[in-house]
């Protein structure tokens, strides 16, 4: 049985998060090899966790917690293409579920939609996006997502020691048209 959309994005968020990691730099803290914070992975449990429970944690969990809270919140099961669903999925996943509607936003509005710049993702953002082609589309948002990494060690020079791999992952989203 082929993977779903979803499945895909999981995937290839999975490539991109690596291994488990405790930077003192990063302002998540403790992070899963999948990608899910200390904080995040205690709201989910609704209970303090440890650095190790962090360590331990199951791609099934991640799975659930990434539907639940980042997929569909994102609308990325309502957008017509899966490379411009897995952008949102994983752009989302590294900087929040606010900044990827907003980047979909902007390039539809340069694209003459007149959206309202809100980071929510409704019919009016899922119409839009729809309407652009795809491979123009994740070429817009990939650069617009180095943009927005290169601007976060901008203001805060301590992040700095991520921006190679940010700007990688950024630039990783061509690969989803080619």
């Amino acid at each position: 049985m082929a993977d779903t959309p979803f499945e895909k994005a999981l995937k290839y968020t999975f490539v991109n998060e690596g291994g488990f990691s405790d930077h003192p730099a990063d302002r998540g803290g403790a992070t899963s090899q999948y990608g899910i914070t200390k904080s995040e992975l205690s709201r989910w449990r609704r209970r303090p966790v440890s650095t190790q429970e962090v360590r331990e944690m199951t791609a099934n969990e991640a799975k659930e917690i990434y539907e639940a809270w980042y997929w569909l919140p994102l609308g990325c099961d309502k957008f017509d293409s899966e490379a411009v669903a897995i952008c949102m999925f994983d752009i989302g996943v590294v900087r929040g579920i606010g900044i990827p509607p907003k980047y979909a936003q902007i390039i539809c509005n340069i694209h003459g939609h007149h959206l309202v710049v809100d980071g929510h993702v409704g019919p009016k953002t899922i119409y839009a996006v729809n309407s652009l082609d795809p491979v123009q589309f994740v070429r817009e948002f990939a650069a617009r997502a180095e943009s927005g990494f290169r601007a976060i060690v901008q203001h805060r020079p301590s992040q700095g020691v991520f921006l190679k791999g940010w700007v990688r992952r950024a630039r990783r989203l061509l690969t989803l048209i080619r």
